[in-house]
């Protein structure tokens, strides 16, 4: 399986395939957790061009996990299904916070994931 990226200006760019998914070099940095606690460090610590490879599960948050601008050009990989959950006290389970007035900012989130807000929540809010 391959991932396509859909660009803005109509191209589609190759972002990796179903090969490079269980760690051959991408080029990019690849961090792999396995529960809720080494998900939300691996997102607050992300930087750019970095994956965050998650293992089957369902993590349940604590927090919401915020996506920041040193994460450009990262992104979320879901590994043979994965389940985020959002936390009932926060509004978003995921949050990507771009805070910079000029450029863009690209992140992937990627094979099988699925994030849901807690009761009543949002699961995606993209702010800029």
């Amino acid at each position: 399986m391959q991932y396509i990226k859909a660009n803005a200006d109509g191209t589609d760019t190759l972002v990796y395939t179903e090969d490079n998914l269980s760690g051959s070099s991408t080029g990019s940095k690849i961090v792999t957790v396995s529960n809720a606690v080494e998900l939300e460090a691996a997102v607050a610590a992300q930087t750019a061009g970095q994956f965050i490879h998650i293992l089957p599960g369902q993590y349940q948050l604590l927090a919401s996990l915020t996506i920041l601008d040193a994460a450009d050009g990262g992104g979320l990989v879901g590994i043979d299904g994965v389940v985020i959950l959002g936390a009932a006290a926060v509004d978003q389970a995921v949050l990507i916070n771009h805070t910079t007035s000029t450029g863009t900012f690209e992140y992937t989130f990627a094979g099988e994931l699925e994030i849901e807000g807690g009761h009543d929540k949002i699961a995606l809010k993209i702010a800029n």
